[in-house]
């Protein structure tokens, strides 16, 4: 195999798996918040009642899914469990927020929307720089503009991830909608705080799998146009002998 038929089909290869890498990664969750807190509770009817809440939210792009388990026990209550699942917009939990808890969303809004343009511009660059590819290998078009497409889409799909994170708040506490006891008569409605601790998830790994796809696709697009020039098709585009053509016009 010639190198640069050889060069030009890895980055084929490479431009593919980028593409489907980033396109999953833009519906995956990024990152997840776990929290678990005890706290006792007076009431009136079932006196004390100790109340154990788990917390765990999947942080997407653009919206968290928070599901909520809370374990309540006292001696005349007994066991009661209830859980709550729930979807909202970080646009929606900044505008029923106030002060810091309210910015803390406003930057999680503004760092998944610039991580969603970034992956869209991604695989858009990605795409053109694999037919611009195609069109070289094909002897239809010089191989330059494959270098100027393919650095423009390696640094995107990379530094995705990267932005992401700078942009991500790291740490705080914000209260939640859901009111503990608030099932159970003469519960007094407290708001429960959440440890905001984001871990990365599998969202941010496919973004790096796609970011290291397009810097292999990048390089092999340099060695494709350092490698020695022939006006040969690569095989796999040369029709063998048993397919039958259009005679010529």
């Amino acid at each position: 195999v010639h190198p640069r038929h050889r060069y030009g089909t890895y980055a084929l290869i490479l431009a593919l798996l980028a593409v489907v890498f980033a396109g999953i990664s833009k519906g995956a969750v990024w990152a997840t918040v776990d929290d678990e807190s005890t706290r006792t509770v007076q009431n009136e009817v079932f006196g004390e009642v100790i109340v154990n809440v788990t917390i765990e939210s999947d942080l997407h792009l653009r919206e968290m899914d928070t599901e909520i388990i809370s374990t309540d026990w006292g001696r005349l209550l007994g066991a009661y469990k209830f859980k709550i699942s729930k979807t909202e917009t970080y646009d929606e939990l900044a505008q029923s927020s106030e002060g810091n808890v309210s910015s803390t969303f406003e930057d999680m809004d503004t760092a998944g929307a610039v991580a969603e343009w970034m992956i869209w511009i991604g695989i858009g660059t990605v795409l053109i720089t694999a037919i611009l590819c195609l069109c070289s290998l094909a002897q239809v078009m010089p191989s330059r503009p494959t270098l100027l497409a393919g650095g423009i889409s390696s640094v995107v799909l990379f530094s995705t991830p990267i932005i992401w994170y700078t942009n991500l708040p790291s740490d705080g506490v914000y209260p939640h909608e859901y009111l503990t006891g608030a099932f159970l008569p003469g519960f007094a409605p407290e708001p429960l705080l959440i440890n905001f601790e984001p871990m990365p998830s599998t969202g941010v790994f496919l973004s790096i799998l796609g970011g290291l796809c397009s810097v292999a696709m990048m390089w092999m697009i340099v060695l494709y146009n350092r490698a020695e020039l022939t006006e040969e098709k690569p095989s796999w585009m040369i029709a063998d002998d048993s397919t039958i053509l259009p005679n010529a016009t």
